[in-house]
């Protein structure tokens, strides 16, 4: 008997004009209705959903005493795109925090360079910079498609902020009272190393992460992180405008490893959800060497997983030989309680490996915690073909006690939604499950790459612009 989605599908390409095919596809198979209201987000989430909807301006604070660090601060908007009112209540525990990162990528690497307190946010101002705003009437909310900023200032305050270590990113839990960094000039601010600014060819990208504890109990806390790239004048002084006067745009919804997918058409990215946890970005770039041998540059982001990782091993065949084991973390600072001492890389019978202090031995040792990138890198006599899943070993305890992430193409086919190595009339059912419930999705195929579903290869998925081209592949059997 053919399937409600299989039906659907066959009824709706009789429509002629593809768009109006992809709508028929949706609404037949209720993964959305027609949306009201207006605006660019009229496809409204259930719930509060905020997002970094714009990153604008920048403040130069100025230096440590030795020179050696700068510390900036930059402008955040957020948008809420759900259907209920988010809460902002300065006064209580509900209401948003917010992070800022910066990033730098060159032809072989994307690194974290820096990374700052957290902006503890009040009032909402409920404006119309996300369209039309339903006000709610009340600092204490911020409305249905209403808009709110904090200037670089305000996000720089030092008595506003307060520490990463103190918040779970996945829940949004966090305490009312708080410490706060030291009134020097880079205390708590996003703070860069002098010498990474330094790099002749780099490009930057700075992040936004709001953190909300109804955004969260939503399950709507996975895409609140943006980023936009920026450049730096002589002096320091950071700009969105490029050298050529065009100023970068805003890119929503997406973590800063994306930058280095959109950049290099050679990287390869993917995510994870931890189960009962929040998403991993992993991203793998392969460069040969000649004879045989190449070099890979793997970068973990973890976006809001609380349980933090602990270990890293890159799987490889028997017999391999690697060789220049690499590491690098972005450091904390202004008093946060953990280790800097970097992973230990080694070798095993499985693969390369690099390890952490245990949690039961430190809990506060140098783990890949929430909004931070981690850089591993390495040699192999290995093919890129042959390197492409990561077990990452989860710091602190529970179940599972790891997960692995997809770090090549591997079983990789677009279109191919349950991996059965064809691309037909069975996959739309794991399509819609995929666009509507990934985790779900994720549970049925968990040795399904993610990217599978990125048929018009943006890399950003589970994405609804993936459906137009999914149709075609799935008439055709096989995407082109």
């Amino acid at each position: 008997m053919m399937s409600k989605h299989t039906w659907l599908i066959r009824k709706c390409w009789m429509v002629p004009r593809r768009a109006t095919r992809a709508a028929c596809i949706l609404i037949l198979a209720g993964v959305c209705s027609v949306a009201t209201g207006s605006g660019p987000h009229s496809k409204r989430s259930v719930g509060p959903d905020l997002i970094t909807s714009d990153l604008h301006e920048f403040l130069y604070w100025g230096a440590s005493p030795d020179g050696t660090i700068q510390a900036y601060s930059f402008g955040t908007w957020a948008c809420n795109i759900g259907d209920t009112p988010a809460v902002w209540d300065g006064s209580t525990d509900q209401h948003p925090v917010i992070g800022q990162n910066l990033f730098r990528v060159t032809d072989q690497r994307c690194e974290q360079i820096g990374q700052s307190w957290l902006k503890w946010g009040f009032q909402a101002n409920n404006t119309d910079d996300c369209g039309d705003c339903n006000d709610p009437g009340t600092t204490d909310l911020l409305g249905v498609n209403c808009a709110d900023a904090y200037s670089a200032g305000l996000n720089g305050f030092q008595t506003a902020l307060g520490p990463k270590s103190v918040v779970n990113p996945f829940t949004g839990e966090f305490p009312v009272s708080h410490a706060t960094p030291s009134m020097t000039t880079i205390g708590g601010r996003l703070q860069v190393p002098t010498d990474a600014l330094n790099t002749p060819g780099a490009t930057y990208f700075v992040e936004g992460q709001y953190v909300s504890p109804d955004d969260s109990a939503a399950g709507n806390n996975r895409n609140n992180t943006s980023y936009r790239a920026v450049w730096f004048l002589p002096g320091y002084n950071p700009t969105f405008v490029s050298p050529g006067g065009t100023p970068s745009s805003i890119v929503q919804q997406q973590p800063g490893i994306a930058a280095w997918a959109e950049q290099d058409a050679t990287v390869f990215l993917s995510s994870t959800d931890v189960p009962g946890d929040g998403r991993l970005y992993a991203a793998r770039k392969a460069t040969d060497l000649g004879g045989g041998t190449w070099h890979y540059e793997l970068v973990i982001q973890n976006v809001n997983v609380d349980r933090a990782v602990g270990g890293v091993l890159v799987q490889l065949p028997s017999g391999f030989v690697a060789a220049n084991l690499g590491f690098h973390a972005v450091p904390y600072h202004s008093g946060e309680p953990y280790d800097a001492a970097p992973w230990i890389g080694s070798t095993t019978a499985a693969g390369v490996r690099w390890d952490t202090v245990s949690y039961a031995t430190d809990p506060n040792a140098n783990a890949l915690r929430w909004g931070t990138m981690y850089n591993f890198w390495f040699d192999a006599d290995v093919a890129p073909e042959l390197v492409t899943w990561a077990t990452l070993a989860l710091f602190k305890p529970g179940a599972p006690a790891e997960v692995e992430v997809a770090i090549g193409p591997g079983l990789m086919l677009r279109g191919d939604m349950n991996c059965d190595g064809v691309v037909d009339f069975g996959d739309i059912n794991p399509f819609v499950s995929y666009l509507v419930d990934f985790s779900t999705w994720q549970a049925a195929y968990p040795d399904c790459p993610a990217s599978n579903g990125d048929i018009d290869e943006d890399s950003v998925y589970p994405s609804f612009q993936d459906i137009n081209p999914f149709v075609e592949c799935v008439i055709q059997s096989g995407c082109p």
